[in-house]
Formats: structure tokens, sequence, C-alpha cells
């Protein structure tokens, strides 16, 4: 299976090469997520970032920017001719999507949503960030572990407590821009078998 990210960098590539995209059939519940409101994800940013995915044997590469503003979320994805492949938005509680290649979006856009507000959005009801250690809290029918050093997130473990899906999605960090973002993100999703790369090149505090 190729959901989320993984299906969305196939679903860009594809519609320049002219090759299929696999139609899985996805629906919303089977990836499970309160889709919380992007003002959530804290101070108004504009990040410029390559996504690298892994399904298989396969890997692809496509260039998103990712602006934050207030309550709305916008991703704009790239295709590897510097055209628009997608955009994407999440306003409050809305979400818009428009493919500008001529292949049908074969998943929910909130799947998108959702690998962004578990890697980038701060989840604890503890306000006190962890300086060093291990943090364990069960969250809307997850488990959710988390490992900091130096008063970093550098690791991020979602279970689900009924074990539908099946597995572990596993987030690592490594480094950070002096605004927060994190320059290298990890998803590996024991859930649908891909593995994200996210690398943040460059960032603007807004």
């Amino acid at each position: 299976m190729k959901p989320a990210l993984a299906l969305l960098c196939s679903l860009a590539l594809a519609g320049c090469s002219g090759q299929p995209v696999p139609r899985p059939k996805l629906t919303a519940e089977m990836y499970p997520w309160r889709l919380r409101d992007p003002s959530a994800l804290g101070r108004d940013f504009l990040w410029q970032q390559r996504l690298t995915v892994k399904v298989g044997q396969r890997e692809d590469s496509l260039t998103v920017a990712v602006q934050k503003r207030g309550n709305a979320l916008t991703l704009i994805g790239l295709t590897p001719f510097n055209t628009k492949a997608f955009l994407l938005r999440q306003d409050g509680g809305e979400v818009q999507f428009q493919a500008f290649v001529n292949r049908e979006l074969p998943f929910p856009p909130r799947f998108v949503l959702i690998d962004v507000q578990r890697a980038y959005m701060a989840l604890a009801t503890d306000a006190t960030p962890a300086q060093f250690g291990y943090k364990s809290w069960p969250l809307d029918g997850e488990q959710i572990d988390e490992q900091y050093a130096d008063h970093q997130l550098t690791e991020r473990k979602f279970r689900r407590l009924d074990g539908q899906p099946q597995g572990t999605v596993r987030i690592r960090y490594q480094g950070r821009w002096p605004g927060g973002a994190p320059r290298r993100v990890v998803i590996d999703n024991g859930w649908f078998g891909y593995s994200l790369t996210v690398e943040t090149l460059a960032e603007t505090l807004l």
C-alpha cells in the first residue's frame, strides 16, 4: 500500500512521467486521527522541504512549500519539472485539495495533514517539555512515546491501543533550525509500509 505522502509523491511524479499510479482502496477511517486546527502548530512559518519516500525498492522525491499562517496551513507540491503538482490547504476544520497533474488523488487528502501533525505538532498535555529521557501517555486511542535529549525531541512513536492498524509509526528528528523546525524528520510508518524522509531546506518565520 502507498498511503499518505508516499502516494502523494507517486502522484506528482507519475503525472509527469505518464506512468500509472496504483489505486488501493483507502478510506479516511484507515488512518485514525483527530485532525487539530493548524494554529496548534504555533508560530507562523514558511518551510521549503524535500520529501523522499521509499516503498519497497522504489524511491521518489519532490519539493514542497509549507506555510502556516494563523489557523491555516497550505502545502504546495512541485513536480521534478518545477511545476505545481498539487495544492492542499487546511483552514480551521475545512480541508481543500487541488491537483494540477492529470491524476485523481487515490487517498483522502487529510492523510497528508495527519502526517504533518503527527510529526510537527506538540501533543503532550504537560506544557513543560522534557529535557532528557522518556515520556509516554495515551491520546485518542493511541499510545504515544517520546524520547528527549538536550531539551529536544529526538523520537516519537504511535501505537493504536486496539491494534487497528497493527504496528508502530516511528518518527525520528535530527537537527533544528533557529526558529525550531527540525532539519530532518524520518517517518517509518509500520501501519502502511512506507518510509518518508522530510528535509527542511529553509525556514522563514512570518
